[in-house]
């Protein structure tokens, strides 16, 4: 189970929500295929909005903890799971998967995408072509 402070519940999108500031991608993987659009779209922040907002910090920069450079790259592989499945494709630039600022998950992507870390604007130039880098 995620240990992130988030509530958990018995639907899906939440026990993947929860599992995204962990990076733990076996849980992810574990609810995904039950996954349904419809729920996420109440969160104030949706999965793909989420994780966008968490990854992209570099592990290997030095001036991290240990653990914190683990959560890292955790974060950042669930990002790319996430945002390279086909469960999300449909969504990425979906003008009714908007976060509470009215931000489509590629708008939110944008707004941080600055302070990635090089190879992730590599990945995510060669798979998210929505992507503004």
């Amino acid at each position: 189970m995620p240990k992130s402070p988030y509530v958990v519940s018995a639907l899906p999108y939440v026990y993947i929500w929860n599992a995204l500031y962990d990076g733990d991608l076996n849980t992810i993987k574990m609810y995904i295929e039950n996954y349904d659009e419809k729920n996420d779209m109440t969160l104030q922040h949706p999965i793909l909005h989420q994780i966008a907002y968490h990854a992209g910090h570099d592990p290997d920069n030095n001036n991290f903890s240990s653990e914190l450079q683990e959560r890292f790259y955790k974060q950042n592989e669930t990002f790319k799971f996430i945002w390279s499945h086909p469960k999300f494709q449909h969504l990425i630039n979906n003008k009714n998967y908007v976060d509470k600022y009215g931000n489509t998950a590629v708008e939110r992507l944008n707004l941080r995408i600055k302070h990635y870390p090089y190879y992730m604007k590599i990945w995510i130039s060669k798979n998210i072509k929505e992507a503004k880098l």
